[in-house]
Formats: structure tokens, C-alpha cells, sequence
């Protein structure tokens, strides 16, 4: 026997508005003359099939447990629906920022195994343990561009644009925390051979020559060394002929340069969107921070063809014994120096680590995204593996060390591997979705050749989005621009007030709207109402 209707459903049915009766349930519920007796007379024992008494009973139950489910349906999809305390019935929440992301990640990561026979750019970020990716590249063994592990490191742009590199199949990278990242660069411009070798002459604090360990010296000097690099400007563009720290991951990505050791053109804050633009063309972002995660990830993504050796080291060390790693026979790190190294960086003075954060800001929110996309990626490869391969030892180390971002990397895992695993889809993720701020989508509307019967130039953007909102700052340009992603030199077109785009021939500009561009932007942004 079906069980009663709960004290909600009855609630439901008496707060929404029934849906019109079908053509089931009005037959159901209307007598048909061959169901009423005769007066003085029984009923037929032999009745047509479709006419028996329980051949009707059974229909009218049926469309009444229709229009039971029906009425409850309704209930819940109108919001003023009442549960048994009058509270307002509760609808589905939207997908969280976090899970949207997360969902976006796995699909792609699902479609897309790099075929092992390919060839594999990796751009080397000095000091994102480009040396040791690289390393683990050519004894995977995979057909690396540049093998180098040493030398001169390459803007992403020069070398998928003007080296030997530039035919490759696959583009790879590996990103850092920006503050991990600074005081490494100082470590090897005080420290390594090339660094000492080209600071000589220059005025690199070096306190300490002697070849002992002093960390009280190295944070004099990395004092000093900050220092000399701020305020931002025209005077302090100098850097020992070593690095200049001032967003340099960002900058890597960004610059037209050959590399980016020096800042040119005084782009000390590249621009975001251009930053994230070029990390999306990326088909694997390492983490420097957590590289044997990142392996992990690479390997998987080979394929049931990847080179036995990643078969192997995926099926033996990519797992956690209890709260730690599987021992790792084949651990891979590439030093360039034994002094200086110092693994909590948290206990450094707060004026060296103030420096540090007016040095990076561009850095920080491009490492928060690639850091949010990394756990995504991770919780996904683990629910296909069906182990975890992040350990609780790795997240307890990282965990105060990353807290300067006002991230709990142990809450973000868990939050997508919540998402990732099914068992908890819909959990509190307001804590992390932050890091997964979606850009702005800035679609062109028309993709043939257009043009516009007035244009104003208003110099070089990279993007279409950068455009849209350097149009803010000029009164005479309309809605409408032109923009070349092909060529970005020839600048960003404005429309003047009023222009409409034509169809043209022969030229490559396309057609966009700068309020649709800018539409997710804060009102301050140039949009039109």
C-alpha cells in the first residue's frame, strides 16, 4: 500500500495552484453513463474490458497520484511555496562560482589526453622549477622544446612566436607562489655561480662572501635588494643584470621581449587580462609548489599510450599511504646552489614581506587563479583514479604558507573534492570562490570584415576586453569597435557616437560592443545603458 501523503506534500497542494486536468485524469473523474446502475436494476456481470470496475479504480488512483505529484512539482518551483512552518519552501541554489569551475575544468580535462608522440613546449619561468620540469620532460621520455635545463629563459610569447619552439603540439608551463618565488630569485642572483658572476660590479647587497650560512645577512640583503626596486618607476628599472622581481611570472606571459629578467617599456604591473589570457592558452600549468602533484597530472593526461615509465611511477607513487606520499624512489629536484635555501618564508621580517607584496600584486592573482584551477584539476584526477594523490601531509605544510593569499588550501581541496567526488556537491564553498572570479567574456558580434564609417585609434591593446575599457576614458567613441586578434598593432578602433559596423572586404578587424564587453565589470566601467 503507497504510503499517505506527508504533512509537506498536503501543504504544498493546499498553497499552489493545481495545473489543469489532462484528458486521464477528466475521464477518470467524470461518470460515464455505463457506470451509473439502472434504478431497480443490478449491474451487468459481464462488462467490456476497458469498463470493468477495477479496471477504473485502478485509473482513478493512477491520475490521482498524478495530480498529487503534479500539484507538488508546482509547489516547489514557485518560491512562495510554504513548508509545514510556513517558512518559505526552498529552491535549488544556483551553481557556486567553485562548482561551475570545477565542472568547466573536468569536462575539458576529460576530452583533451596529449598524445605522448607529440612535441611539448615548456615555457621556463626562471625560478618556477623550470629546470626540473624540464628534466621530467625528457626522461618521461617526451619530445621537450627547448631540452635545455639551463640558459637563457624565454618570454611565452618569443618563444611560441620566434623560435625553434613554435611548432609545438602542446604548450606547458609551471607557476609559483609569488612570494616563494621573489625570495628565490634573490637566492640565485646572491648565491648561484651565473648570479655571482653577473651582479659582480654592480652594488648587489652581499653581506656575507664567505660560503657560511647567515640568515640574518641574507635578510639584510634581500632588504636592501626589494628596496632598490620601489617605488615603481623610470628610476629603479636597474636590476643587477640578474632578475627584476616586480611581477615576474606575469610579465614572462605578457612581454613581447625575448625574455623578461629586465622590465621593458616600464610595464612593471602587466596587464591582468592579458595575463590570464595567455595562462588559458596553456595546456598544463605546473605548480612549482607542489610538484609531484603536477606529475601526477601530466602523466595521467598521457593516456593508456603514455612511455611505461609514467604508467608506472602514476601506478606506484601517485598515492597516499595514510596522511602521507607513497615513497618516491624517483624524486626529481634541480638545485643550483646549497646556500640561502629556506623552506617557511612566513617568519621573515613584516617589512620584507611587505615589499614583496607591493612587488606582486599582478603575480598574486594570477597564482590565485592558477592555484584554484590546480585543486580543481586535482580532485578531478583523483575521483577518476579513485585515490587520493594530494596528501593531508603536503596540505599541512602549505596550508600557513599560502594563508598571506587569504587562502585555506585544505578548505579549497576539500571544497572540490567534495564537488569532485559527489559527496558533497552543494557544500559552503563562499569561503574559495573568490578564486574562481570568471572574466568577463568579451565575444565579438560580428566575425566578418567590418568597418565603421568614423574610427578613432586609441593606440595598442592586446585584448578586446582592454580596448572596451580604454574606451571609458574618450567621450567620442560609441558603443561600437573594430579589433584585430590576428594583429593587436593596428590598435584599438573606436567607433565614434552613433556609427554602426559595415560589412567590408579585405581587412581583419572584428566588431564588438564595449558594453557587452564590459558588462560584468564594476559600474564604474565604461557600459552604456
Amino acid at each position: 500500500m503507497a504510503d499517505p501523503p506527508s504533512e509537506f506534500e498536503l501543504a504544498a497542494l493546499q498553497t499552489a495552484d493545481p495545473p489543469a486536468p489532462s484528458d486521464c485524469e477528466l475521464e477518470a473523474l467524470h461518470p460515464r453513463p455505463s457506470d451509473i446502475p439502472h434504478q431497480g436494476t443490478r449491474r451487468r456481470r459481464h462488462e467490456e474490458p476497458g469498463e470493468s470496475p477495477p479496471t477504473r479504480i485502478f485509473l482513478l488512483g493512477c491520475c490521482l497520484g498524478l495530480i498529487l505529484v503534479g500539484g507538488l512539482s508546482l509547489a516547489l518551483r514557485h518560491p512562495a511555496s510554504t513548508g509545514i512552518d510556513g517558512a518559505p519552501t526552498p529552491l535549488g541554489a544556483p551553481p557556486s562560482p567553485t562548482s561551475r569551475a570545477y565542472h568547466r575544468i573536468s569536462a575539458s580535462l576529460g576530452e583533451n589526453n596529449f598524445n605522448a608522440t607529440k612535441k611539448f613546449s615548456f615555457v621556463h619561468i626562471s625560478k618556477c622549477a623550470g629546470a626540473t620540469f624540464i628534466r621530467l620532460l625528457k626522461d618521461a621520455p617526451l619530445n621537450v622544446c627547448p631540452r635545455a635545463e639551463a640558459g637563457f629563459e624565454q618570454s611565452a610569447w618569443h618563444q611560441h612566436h620566434a623560435s625553434e619552439c613554435q611548432d609545438s603540439d602542446y604548450k606547458l608551463v609551471s607557476l609559483r607562489s609569488p612570494r616563494h618565488h621573489v625570495y628565490s630569485l634573490f637566492t640565485e642572483c646572491k648565491y648561484d655561480k651565473w648570479g655571482r658572476q653577473v651582479t659582480k660590479n654592480t652594488g648587489f647587497p652581499r653581506t656575507n662572501d664567505t660560503g657560511v650560512e647567515c640568515r640574518e645577512c641574507d635578510e639584510r640583503d634581500i632588504d636592501q635588494w626589494l628596496g632598490s626596486f620601489l617605488p615603481m618607476g623610470p628610476n629603479t628599472e636597474g636590476y643587477y643584470r640578474c632578475y627584476h622581481p616586480a611581477n615576474y611570472q606575469s610579465r614572462a606571459l605578457t612581454s613581447h621581449s625575448a625574455g623578461a629578467h629586465g622590465v621593458s617599456n616600464h610595464q612593471f604591473e602587466p596587464d591582468i587580462d592579458l595575463a590570464k589570457r595567455t595562462y588559458r592558452e596553456f595546456d598544463w600549468v605546473a605548480l612549482a609548489d607542489f610538484v609531484h602533484q603536477s606529475r601526477c597530472l601530466l602523466y595521467y593526461r598521457l593516456g593508456p599510450e603514455a612511455p611505461a615509465s609514467t604508467i608506472a611511477y602514476l601506478d606506484s607513487t601517485c598515492r597516499c599511504l595514510g596522511a602521507r606520499n607513497a615513497p618516491n624512489p624517483n624524486s626529481v629536484h634541480v638545485s643550483h646552489h646549497a646556500l640561502g635555501h629556506r623552506a617557511i618564508l612566513r617568519d621573515l621580517p613584516p617589512d620584507i614581506l611587505e615589499k614583496v607584496k607591493n612587488l606582486t600584486e599582478v603575480d598574486a592573482q594570477l597564482y590565485k587563479l592558477a592555484l584554484g584551477e590546480f585543486m580543481a584539476k586535482i580532485a578531478w584526477l583523483e575521483s577518476d583514479l579513485g585515490r587520493r594523490v594530494l596528501c593531508d601531509d603536503v596540505l599541512d605544510r602549505w596550508e600557513p604558507e599560502l594563508a598571506y593569499m587569504n587562502v585555506s588550501v585544505t578548505e579549497l581541496y576539500s571544497v572540490v573534492s567534495g564537488i569532485a567526488s559527489g559527496s558533497a556537491p552543494d557544500a559552503d564553498s563562499s569561503g574559495v570562490d573568490w578564486m574562481f572570479d570568471e572574466d568577463p567574456v568579451c565575444n565579438p558580434i560580428q566575425t566578418n570584415s567590418a568597418q565603421c564609417t568614423q574610427v578613432n585609434n586609441l593606440g595598442r591593446t592586446d585584448t578586446p576586453l582592454e580596448c572596451a575599457r580604454r574606451m571609458a576614458n574618450f567621450s567620442y567613441c560609441g558603443d561600437l569597435f573594430l579589433f584585430s586578434t590576428a594583429h593587436p598593432e593596428r590598435g584599438c578602433q573606436c567607433c565614434s557616437l552613433g556609427d554602426q559596423n559595415e560589412t567590408a572586404t579585405g581587412i581583419e578587424e572584428w566588431a564588438y560592443s564595449a558594453a557587452e564587453c564590459t558588462a560584468q565589470d564594476a559600474p564604474s566601467s565604461h557600459r552604456r545603458d
